[in-house]
């Protein structure tokens, strides 16, 4: 597991200094905490795309506990484990029109085992990546860091 976190957290890394332009606020991938208790991570999409596209719903980085990669490490650097169950992407198709912003929620308390009880405890750094499809127009990878403050 130790090994697994790393290579996430390094390939996190990598994304969010190569790429780390994919938080522009023109077109792409937009991540913020909305409020601290529930946890959701609020994620806004806007299309870089110049025409109508259609994509399939389960590449939206909401649709699934898959669509992003997700690392949560305590000030110690031990990551927190993931709870990941056996889930379907979302089925049917989206459309967007050229500019259009879509934006949708990923619940953090039910992907990582243990949030609260780290978050007593210490400030948890949230890293993030998301693989957009190549129809939106927008960096194919976007990524960052948040931090989560402690909530003793």
């Amino acid at each position: 597991m130790k090994k697994f976190c790393g290579l996430a957290l390094i390939l996190v890394v990598f994304v969010s200094t190569r790429y780390g332009e994919g938080q522009a606020t023109q077109a792409g991938v937009q991540v913020e905490i909305s409020s601290l208790k529930p946890l959701p991570l609020h994620v806004t999409l806007r299309s870089g795309a110049n025409r109508r596209v259609v994509i399939d719903k389960g590449q939206l980085p909401w649709a699934t506990r898959y669509g992003m990669v997700l690392v949560a490490a305590k000030t110690d650097s031990q990551c927190l484990e993931k709870v990941l169950p056996v889930e379907d992407r979302g089925v049917g198709k989206i459309s967007l029109e050229p500019r259009q912003v879509l934006t949708g929620d990923v619940e953090l308390e039910g992907i990582f085992k243990g949030l609260d009880e780290a978050r007593k405890k210490s400030d948890v750094h949230l890293f993030w990546a998301y693989q957009a499809p190549s129809e939106l127009g927008i960096a194919r990878w976007s990524g960052g860091w948040i931090l989560i403050p402690r909530n003793p």
